[in-house]
């Protein structure tokens, strides 16, 4: 479990087609205290933040997806001003810190404490 206990009551969403990795990152946030909407696609990932924006506090993205890239909710977080990072196979962080600064990128696999911490991080910063 966290010792920040920043994601304590907190909900991420997560946007990753491989279903061990999803999985995992769920396990991972439900010990960290948080509720993980999963999304196995761009159409899904962005049905839920039609939905459920107003709950969701941080968000992690898979850039390849098979209906194509995660660009498009990326672009849709940053305007909802809901923080979100990369945790990919197939992005290089110089690949997105032009277009999203404020996003880290991760390259997979990325061990939990790691995302936890950029988690943190992001949701603290977006409460500023």
């Amino acid at each position: 479990m966290s010792d920040a206990g920043s994601l304590s009551g907190r909900t991420v969403l997560v946007v990753e087609d491989e279903v061990l990795i999803s999985l995992d990152l769920s396990l991972q946030l439900e010990d960290a205290g948080a509720a993980a909407l999963i999304a196995e696609s761009v159409a899904q990932g962005a049905q839920l933040l039609e939905e459920r924006s107003d709950r969701i506090d941080a968000a992690i993205l898979d850039m390849r997806l098979p209906d194509g890239d995660s660009t498009p909710l990326a672009e849709d977080l940053t305007r909802r001003r809901i923080p979100f990072l990369f945790h990919s196979g197939h992005t290089r962080p110089e690949d997105v810190a032009e277009r999203f600064p404020d996003a880290p990128a991760l390259s997979k696999p990325t061990p939990w404490t790691e995302l936890e911490q950029h988690l943190d991080h992001l949701i603290r910063q977006q409460a500023i």
